[in-house]
């Protein structure tokens, strides 16, 4: 490590800190602590969960719920595009009798 950068972490810490740091952690790390103590549940045998493979039915192949809406709302820009379809070949006729 360069000069330099030691040099800067001692300027942060100083050498009575650091070794208050070490005498601190000595004997191990300290256990996390909170407001609130550990409190783990008592397992019953109706809330003990049983633990499976990860295996999950497949759905059920069909249609998509909802696909006959979109059916309907085709079936219906279908039925606009086919009038539109004869209405310009009935233009196009009577053009061509003038």
């Amino acid at each position: 490590m360069p000069a330099s950068a030691v040099k800067s972490m001692t300027d942060v810490v100083d050498d009575k800190l650091m070794s208050d740091i070490v005498h601190d952690l000595r004997s191990g790390r300290a256990a996390p602590s909170g407001l609130i103590p550990d409190q783990k549940p008592i397992p019953d045998e109706k809330s003990a969960k049983v633990r499976g493979s990860g295996w999950v039915e497949p759905n059920p192949m069909g249609s998509v719920p909802g696909a006959k809406y979109v059916d309907q709302i085709a079936d219906h820009f279908a039925a606009l595009d086919r009038e539109q379809t004869i209405a310009d070949a009935m233009d196009r006729i009577r053009k061509l009798k003038g």
